[in-house]
């Protein structure tokens, strides 16, 4: 057992100032030995309720999901026998051929002919002449693309005028 911390001069084997008898010293032991135990059994208590409702949330899960998948296979097979009874029963029977079988046929019609319209048209002779275009000149020599630098004029000479 553990001092009190307020009360530090007071010895944990004394009650009220006396010396405590064995058998007062036993019954304050089981008490918190018994506090202590019940304790433990209570904290056992709460782990196994919390893992059972764990358990009892999983099961209710899966319980649910078996019971939608098992309506959605009734109600498929419902519908998968509505269809089936609902739909035409009557087979087609192919025709055999018999030895009474007519055989009609039908008339041909054939377009009616279309007159050709005569196309003897005569062309006449058109002789157009047209009068003749003068021939295009030579194309004057282009000038050169570089400027020519011009030469200075030479200086003229006077030329003794001759007389006859």
């Amino acid at each position: 057992m553990t001092q009190n911390p307020n009360e530090p001069y007071i010895d944990p084997n004394t009650v009220k100032g006396r010396p405590a008898t064995s058998e007062e010293q036993a019954y304050r032991d089981g008490y918190a030995s018994g506090r202590v135990n019940e304790d433990r059994a209570q904290a056992n208590l709460r782990i196994q309720r919390d893992a059972d409702s764990r358990a009892r949330a999983s099961n209710d899960a899966a319980s649910g999901l078996l019971i939608g998948v098992l309506v959605a296979l009734i109600a498929a097979a419902i519908g998968g026998i509505a269809f089936y009874l609902s739909r035409d029963t009557a087979v087609p029977e192919t025709q055999a051929p018999t030895e009474n079988n007519t055989v009609i046929e039908t008339p041909q019609v054939e377009p009616p002919e279309v007159e050709v319209p005569d196309v003897n048209v005569t062309v006449p002779d058109v002789n157009i002449t047209a009068p003749e275009a003068p021939a295009p000149e030579a194309p004057a020599p282009e000038a050169p693309s570089e400027p020519v630098e011009a030469a200075p004029p030479e200086p003229v000479e006077a030329v003794p005028e001759a007389s006859n």
